[in-house]
């Protein structure tokens, strides 16, 4: 409660007036508001530290702390100058250019007049301003920067001499206003490879703008209200806070505070974990009432109050005064039958169980299969006649007139379940037995799975891929430092299968391993199946994973079109020897080309080529097509129209795409005749070119033209 203040309380505001000095608060946490530790009550109003205008702030000496309370009291230099934020106006509305000096009531914008002398900075962005400063200050020329007395924004007194008859007539700082080469963009400036030595530039006339500054000693305010309080653990201090930081611009034009002074509340000791409640006492005055929240079990009226195992009981009465650690209520745990008490093993006893009759069963059997201290469960055989318990439970007596089942419920779990209670310990309704660690397969939507198709279809290594068998044999698992060991034993040894710490073996210890059988959890590598199982079950595997993105989302499409695709991405194989064919190790080319190759290679008696299959993208695939018009119509258009041209290569124009660019009748239905005799036309042609070439002109032949041109010569002899 404040000891020398009065509160007042308008619509608008709570206000607490320091009797003596007039001191006006603020009042921040109003009637009925919790309060805690750290928190404002109130802030003064003051206007003691204030700037009329925008502008910018300095530290000097002054220091603060994370939350910009004052630690160190120092100087605040406050630079001003005049900013307005345009809404974006196009750059043709502008009267005045950046580096313009004006005077106070120029125009430097349509209809923005400027309140200050000073030099205009207009700044833009794609043909529109969006900010204009006006730097205030007088501007001078200097012949050389040698006739500079002081240093730049160095903080100068009234009177001090700046540069000849240069005086300051307030405190102020100069800037060095910026020559012609350093007004150029940096991408122009990088460009211009001049050098200018330090006597050239000592001798260039430079300007200078001395620039007004305001100094503030600030310091933590000293203020004069107080606080009674009843306890020395709580308390409501002043905090003063600079409202911006150093290097910080005051945007606002009609200028701010610099600081804030706030009475905060503290509570210390046992006090700070409370919260306190704003209240207006029997004087019309605020104070604080710390609170201590005491959460107490509420009983249920009426007759089922009586059958309740727990009953609360109040110890105070409202309105007493109660001294610390005194208790307040008392909880009975009632036993609602008889029973046997069992308390738990473990050292810190929090639980008890109750055992009555009604929780057992005895069943009359012949005699018994089962011992005290047996689990049995439902249906389980426990006599030797064939008798079964319809109940589960712990087997707690046997007799010669039956067994005696304490009853209770099984929990089914899974090796690698984690246990959360231990053997024997007391459980109640809803309490956690164990976590189950089971893996299940990711599934999403559409747009999930797409990213798969495309790892598919463009033949990547997927991340985190499975390890394949190389070779078969059978699985064996054993555990090192709690860490399972996987080793391949066949006829050549025991071969150890090294694999990623976070991966999980998928095959059991005994189990016959095939050769490209996945061995540890993730996708498979469509790479290694071509090298390890051949060409088919690669191109199955890719049909079977992408038609299983879209059957999970219950689309159904033909295997037909996945198949095509497929289809181009293994058709090419890899050149590894090249025997006595023309071909190169290393090179790709199909399949039939190859074995074209082999066959006239074989048939001469030579050394067949040796090629494997390989795997590529749809990317890759599109880029090593037969044709070069569909290869550059697609990508990398310059690289491959310049390799066809260097090797004289010709389109035979056998594909769909090739035929579509050219504009021809595509091989399919009545085209396909092109296609099917593509190869006896080549042949035609190769012939009609050759006699063409190897054809010599007969005599009988230009006979027959020079009759043809003048009419058959007369040979007949006249008598």
């Amino acid at each position: 409660v404040p000891a020398n203040a009065s509160f007042e309380s308008t619509k608008k505001e709570q206000i607490w007036t320091v009797d003596e000095t007039g001191e006006k608060y603020i009042v921040k946490s109003p009637i009925d508001t919790v309060v805690e530790n750290g928190m404002i009550i109130a802030e003064l109003i003051d206007d003691e530290h204030t700037v009329s205008s925008s502008g910018e702030i300095r530290y000097n000496g002054i220091e603060v702390d994370e939350n910009q309370i004052i630690t160190k009291p120092g100087e605040v230099i406050f630079i001003p100058d005049e900013i307005h934020q345009l809404a974006g106006k196009d750059s043709s509305l502008k009267m005045v250019e950046t580096g313009t000096y004006v005077t106070a009531g120029t125009e430097v914008v349509k209809d923005l007049y400027t309140n200050l002398d000073g030099i205009v900075e207009i700044k833009e962005f794609n043909d529109c301003i969006h900010e204009v400063v006006i730097t205030p200050g007088e501007m001078y020329e200097l012949s050389s920067i040698n006739d500079l007395k002081v240093d730049e924004n160095e903080l100068i007194e009234a009177g001090t001499v700046i540069a000849g008859k240069i005086k300051a007539k307030a405190l102020s700082i100069v800037t060095i206003m910026d020559n012609d080469n350093e007004n150029l963009d940096l991408d122009d400036a990088e460009e211009v490879d001049v050098a200018l030595d330090e006597e050239t530039m000592s001798n260039r006339p430079v300007k200078i703008l001395v620039r007004p500054v305001q100094k503030f000693e600030i310091q933590p305010k000293d203020v004069s209200i107080r606080f009674n309080s009843t306890d020395e653990s709580i308390d409501i201090v002043p905090v003063t806070q600079l409202q911006y930081k150093d290097g910080q611009r005051v945007r606002n034009y009609d200028g701010a505070a610099l600081t804030r002074t706030s009475l905060v509340l503290q509570m210390q000791g046992y006090l700070g974990h409370l919260k306190g409640m704003v209240e207006l006492d029997k004087n019309n005055n605020l104070k604080v009432v710390v609170l201590e929240t005491l959460i107490i079990r509420r009983e249920i009226e009426g007759q089922a109050k009586t059958l309740q195992s727990m009953q609360t009981e109040l110890l105070v009465e409202n309105g007493q005064v109660i001294d610390a650690k005194t208790p307040v209520a008392k909880t009975r745990v009632l036993a609602i039958n008889d029973g046997i008490v069992s308390l738990s093993d473990e050292e810190d006893v929090r639980r008890l169980l109750l055992v009555s009759e009604s929780y057992e069963k005895t069943i009359p059997v012949s005699k018994a299969k089962v011992k005290k201290g047996d689990f049995v469960k439902m249906d389980t055989e426990i006599g030797e006649k064939g008798e079964v318990t319809d109940v589960s439970g712990l087997v707690v007596g046997v007799s010669k007139d039956g067994v005696t089942i304490r009853k209770g419920r099984p929990y089914l779990i899974s090796p690698g379940t984690m246990l959360q209670i231990g053997n024997g310990s007391l459980v109640l309704r809803g309490d956690m037995l164990a976590t189950l660690v089971f893996e299940r397969q990711k599934t999403g939507d559409i747009v999930q799975g797409l990213p798969r198709v495309e790892e598919l279809l463009e033949a990547r290594k997927p991340k985190d891929s499975a390890i394949v068998a190389e070779f078969e044999g059978v699985a064996e698992i054993d555990t090192e430092d709690e860490v399972p060991v996987l080793y391949i034993v066949n006829e050549t040894g025991r071969h150890e299968i090294k694999y990623p710490i976070d991966a999980t073996i998928v095959v059991n210890n005994g189990q016959k391993i095939s050769v490209g059988q996945a061995l540890t959890s993730g996708p498979m590598n469509p790479h290694d199946i071509i090298r390890l199982n051949g060409i088919e079950a690669a191109q199955q595997y890719l049909v079977d994973e992408v038609q299983r993105v879209y059957r999970s989302q219950g689309v159904e499409i033909a295997d037909k079109h996945v198949e095509v695709i497929v289809r181009q991405m293994t058709k090419k194989v890899k050149v590894l020897e090249s025997g006595d064919t023309k071909l190169l190790p290393g090179e790709f080319l199909e399949l039939k080309e190859i074995e074209a190759e082999n066959k006239a290679v074989e048939e001469a008696g030579g050394q067949p080529a040796v090629f494997e299959s390989v795997l590529l993208g749809i990317t890759k695939a599109s880029l090593n097509t037969e044709s070069f018009i569909s290869a550059a119509s697609f990508q990398e258009t310059t690289r491959i129209l310049t390799e066809v041209a260097v090797d004289g290569k010709k389109d035979m124009l056998r594909g769909l795409k090739e035929n579509v660019i050219i504009g021809r009748l595509i091989p399919a239905g009545t085209g396909f005749y092109h296609l099917t005799h593509a190869s006896e036309e080549k042949d035609m042609e190769a012939q009609k070119r050759a006699a063409q070439k190897n054809n010599v002109r007969k005599p009988s032949a230009i006979l027959e033209e020079i009759e043809g041109m003048f009419g058959a010569p007369d040979f007949t002899i006249e008598e």
